[in-house]
């Protein structure tokens, strides 16, 4: 079902390169992490120990209402040969079509002239880089990173509950909403303020 539908999208994402393609890769890869590449090139989404797990809990926990829901009517309608059919132009579900078939439907769906698709396409792209790229696999560094020349930090302290619960936290009130704080931090990043 949904499962195995977000499984091959993700794996369509991050495939195994071919050998000449790893030969072209390593090409450029420095000699310290050509082991790393190898293996990175040979790994895909689906190889990571726990993703669908880490991916079901990205999209409940992260990703808006909205295109939460656009996700999961995508994936329900793909795991079915005429909502497939509707999506990408083959009679059977996502995850049987080939990988050369689901390549080439993502390939459609990123310069698609309908927007819709692009936003399916963007949404599936962005969550399946930031796992495959992000999350840690049994709370080691995801073994994508040293591929790609990053050595995360060592954390000082491991991360105190409190924080974590207040990072999970999504208020969504039906009403009318007063909070009472010292500070506020208003957006995320540079462009945060504080009031």
């Amino acid at each position: 079902g949904v499962r195995s539908v977000a499984c091959a999208i993700f794996d369509a994402l991050t495939r195994r390169l071919t050998p000449s393609e790893t030969k072209w890769v390593l090409a450029s890869v420095p000699n310290d992490r050509k082991t790393a590449a190898i293996e990175l090139c040979e790994r895909r989404f689906s190889d990571l120990e726990g993703s669908l797990e880490k991916f079901e809990r990205v999209l409940m926990d992260f990703v808006p209402e909205d295109t939460q829901r656009q996700l999961v009517i995508a994936m329900k309608a793909l795991s079915t040969s005429p909502g497939c059919f509707a999506l990408t132009g083959y009679w059977k579900p996502f995850h049987t079509l080939s990988p050369i078939q689901r390549e080439k439907v993502l390939l459609s769906w990123s310069t698609s002239l309908i927007p819709p698709k692009r936003k399916l396409f963007k949404a599936f792209k962005s969550i399946a880089m930031f796992l495959y790229l992000g999350h840690p696999v049994n709370s080691s560094p995801n073994p994508n990173l040293k591929a790609i020349g990053y050595i995360p930090p060592t954390p000082m302290s491991p991360i105190p509950t409190y924080y974590r619960t207040i990072a999970a936290c999504s208020i969504k009130p039906s009403g009318p909403l007063k909070l009472e704080a010292d500070a506020v931090i208003i957006g995320t990043g540079v462009g945060g303020s504080m009031a």
